[in-house]
C-alpha cells in the first residue's frame, strides 16, 4: 500500500494520478504502516516506511497562476532518465549529491534525483513534482514539439521502477483490455457530407486545384501514384454531373466506412447546425468553419449509422465556449444518436481552459478534442482516458492522430511511407503502456482528391494484426469507466505470492460485453546493479482479474 502526503489543494489531482497508475494507495494516515510513502508536502525525512519518495519542484511547483499558453504549457526543464529525456512544465530544483543519482538535468547535468539508505529504509528525493506535472498536462497539455512523448506515462514509470527496485511488488490494474495489447478508437469528423453542397466556394476551388495541378505536383514529388492522379482527373470531369444529379456523389463516404469497419464499428461526429461558423477561437478563424448540412436534414443517414451498430457523436461548433451553446447542440443531436451518453469533439479542435468544465456541466459523457491539428501524439501526455481536473463526470479521450495532420502541406506533410513510420511509433508506445490510440479519418479522406483510403485500410490491418481491440470511442470510454470503478479491497502477501481482491463501485458485472480487466504484478528479486541506468529487466505477471473474487498471484 502506498500512502500519499500532499497539500489539500492537490488532493484531486493525486486522485486522478492514481486512476492512471491504478495501484493500491490512500492519503497518508499517521501511525498506519505503509510499504511506500510519497510526499510533495515536505517532511520526507520524518516519514516512516521502507521506501519514502519525496518530491520538490521548487517555488515554481506551487505557482497556480501561470496563464494558459495557446499551444500548451511552457517547458521549464528537461530531465534525463536512462536513455529518455522528459520535459518538465511545473518547475524543478536540484539536489545535493548525497546519495546515488538516477535523474539528471539534461541541459547542465546537475542531479535531479537521488537514492540513499538511511536507518534501514530507502529515501528518494526527486527534484520535481509528478502530481504538479500531471495537473499541467491533463489541464493544459504539452506543446506540439513535445507531443510525440507520453510524458505522464513515463513519470508514472519512474515511480513504478523505484518501488520495484526496492523489492516491493507493484500491484496494479493496467490500462489494457484483457485479451488485447491496447485499444484503438476509430472516429470520423463529418465536415463535408456531400460534394454537391459546394459550388463556387472555397471548398470547391480547393478541390479543383488539388484534383488537377496539385495532383500532378504530388505525383512529381512521389506523394501520389499515377493511378490516384487519374482517379482525381476522372472525379474532376464528373464534378458537373454530380451537381446536376446525374452521377453519384463521390464525397458520400459514410457507407464505405461502414462496410470497411463493419467488424469493429466506429464513431461519426456530426455538426449540429448548418451555416454557423461559431465564435472565434484565436487568430485565423474563417467562415469556412460553417457546415453545409444540418442534422435535421440527414436524419436518415444518422439512423442508418445507428442501426448499423455504429456510434454517433456531436461535432461541436460553440459547445467549447459556453454552457448554453453546449446544451443546445447536445439537444440537437442526442435524440437522434440512439444513446444517452453522447460524446463530443469540437470542430477544428476548438478548446480553451474552461471547455472541460462546460462540457461536463452540459452533460456530455466524454470529449475527444484534446489533440493536435498540426502533428500527432499525446497532448495530455497520457495514453489513457482521464477525468480533467475540476469536472465531475466527463472523461477526456485524447485524440492521437488525424489524417490531415499527417498529410497536409503546412502540417507534417508526410509521404505514406513516412506516415507509416510515425504510426508505428505510436503503436510502440501503445504496446508499452496500453491505453487507447484514438484515430481520426475525416469523412472525405478516402474520396477524391485526398485518396488516403489505401493507407487507412493498411493501417487498420496492421492494428488488427498487432492485437488491438478496435472499436468506437464511446465503447473505449465505457471500458475506462469500468476500470475506474475497480477498487482494491485487499492486497495481502502470502507464503508463495500475493492475494488480491477487487470490487466494482458501480455494480457492473464482471461478465459484461466489454473486455475484462487484467491484474499485473511487477517485482524484482534483486536490486539493479547500476545506479545510473534504470533496469529494463522486470519480472512481470499478468492474469485476468475477477471482480468480487480473490485472485492469487504466485511470485516465481
Amino acid at each position: 500500500m502506498i500512502g500519499v502526503v500532499t497539500h489539500e489543494r492537490d488532493r484531486q489531482i493525486v486522485g486522478e494520478f492514481f486512476e492512471l497508475f491504478k495501484t493500491p494507495w490512500e492519503f497518508h494516515v499517521p501511525g498506519r504502516p505503509y510499504e511506500v510513502v510519497l510526499s510533495n508536502a515536505g517532511a520526507g525525512d520524518e516519514l516512516q516506511a521502507p521506501l519514502v519518495i519525496s518530491f520538490d519542484a521548487g517555488r515554481a511547483g506551487h505557482d497556480h497562476d501561470r496563464g494558459w499558453p495557446e499551444n500548451g504549457a511552457a517547458e521549464t526543464d528537461v530531465i534525463r532518465y536512462g536513455d529518455r529525456e522528459l520535459p518538465l512544465y511545473g518547475g524543478s530544483s536540484f539536489i545535493a549529491d548525497n546519495g546515488r543519482p538516477f535523474l539528471w538535468n539534461a541541459r547542465d547535468g546537475r542531479i535531479a534525483g537521488t537514492r540513499q539508505r538511511l536507518a534501514g529504509r530507502s529515501l528518494v528525493r526527486i527534484g520535481y513534482d509528478p502530481f504538479r506535472e500531471a495537473a499541467i498536462l491533463l489541464e493544459r497539455g504539452q506543446p506540439p514539439r513535445r507531443g510525440g512523448m507520453p510524458t505522464l506515462e513515463w513519470h508514472i514509470d519512474i515511480i513504478r521502477d523505484l518501488i520495484a527496485n526496492e523489492g516491493i511488488p507493484v500491484v496494479e490494474i493496467p490500462p489494457i483490455p484483457a485479451g488485447y495489447r491496447y485499444a484503438v478508437c476509430l472516429t470520423h469528423d463529418i465536415d463535408f457530407l456531400r460534394f454537391r453542397d459546394h459550388l463556387f466556394d472555397r471548398t470547391m476551388l480547393g478541390f479543383t486545384y488539388r484534383a488537377s495541378l496539385g495532383s500532378v505536383i504530388r505525383l512529381l514529388q512521389g506523394r501520389m501514384s499515377l493511378r490516384n492522379v487519374l482517379k482525381n482527373f476522372r472525379a474532376l470531369m464528373k464534378a458537373p454531373l454530380v451537381h446536376l444529379g446525374l452521377c453519384p456523389d463521390f464525397w458520400v463516404q459514410i457507407p464505405l466506412y461502414m462496410e470497411l469497419e463493419k467488424d469493429w464499428k466506429s464513431t461519426f461526429f456530426f455538426i449540429p447546425f448548418e451555416g454557423r461558423p461559431g465564435v472565434p477561437c484565436g487568430p485565423g478563424d474563417s467562415k469556412s468553419r460553417a457546415a453545409r448540412y444540418d442534422v435535421t436534414d440527414i436524419a436518415g443517414t444518422i439512423m442508418t449509422v445507428v442501426d448499423g451498430g455504429f456510434e454517433v457523436g456531436l461535432h461541436g461548433i460553440d459547445a467549447w465556449a459556453d454552457k448554453d451553446s453546449a446544451a443546445e447542440e447536445r439537444r440537437r443531436l442526442e435524440p437522434r444518436s440512439g444513446t444517452a451518453g453522447l460524446g463530443v469533439r469540437m470542430h477544428w479542435l476548438y478548446w480553451d481552459k474552461d471547455t472541460f468544465r462546460i462540457l461536463d456541466e452540459a452533460g456530455f459523457a466524454y470529449d475527444s478534442t484534446f489533440g493536435y491539428n498540426d502533428t500527432v501524439g499525446y497532448r495530455a501526455g497520457t495514453v489513457q482516458a482521464y477525468r480533467p481536473p475540476g469536472v465531475d463526470s466527463l472523461l477526456e479521450l485524447p485524440l492521437n492522430a488525424q489524417d490531415t495532420a499527417l498529410f497536409f502541406p503546412g502540417r507534417m506533410h508526410l509521404t505514406e511511407k513516412d506516415a507509416s513510420i510515425v504510426c508505428e511509433r505510436l503503436m510502440e508506445n501503445s504496446r508499452r503502456f496500453g491505453g487507447a490510440l484514438t484515430l481520426l479519418w475525416h469523412d472525405r479522406s478516402m474520396a477524391p482528391e485526398r485518396l488516403w483510403g489505401d493507407f487507412y485500410r493498411d493501417l487498420l490491418g496492421t492494428l488488427e494484426g498487432d492485437g488491438a481491440w478496435i472499436g468506437p470511442a464511446g465503447r473505449a470510454v465505457q471500458w475506462f469507466r469500468k476500470r475506474r470503478a475497480a477498487v482494491f479491497e485487499r492486497v495481502e502477501r502470502v507464503a508463495d505470492g500475493i492475494e488480491v481482491r477487487v470490487k466494482s463501485t458501480d455494480g457492473a458485472p464482471d461478465n459484461d460485453v466489454l473486455p475484462g480487466l487484467l491484474l499485473r504484478v511487477q517485482y524484482r528479486r534483486e536490486e539493479r546493479e547500476s545506479p545510473r541506468e534504470p533496469s529494463r529487466q522486470k519480472n512481470v505477471i499478468e492474469m485476468p482479474l475477477n471482480i468480487n473474487a480473490t485472485t492469487r498471484v504466485p511470485l516465481r
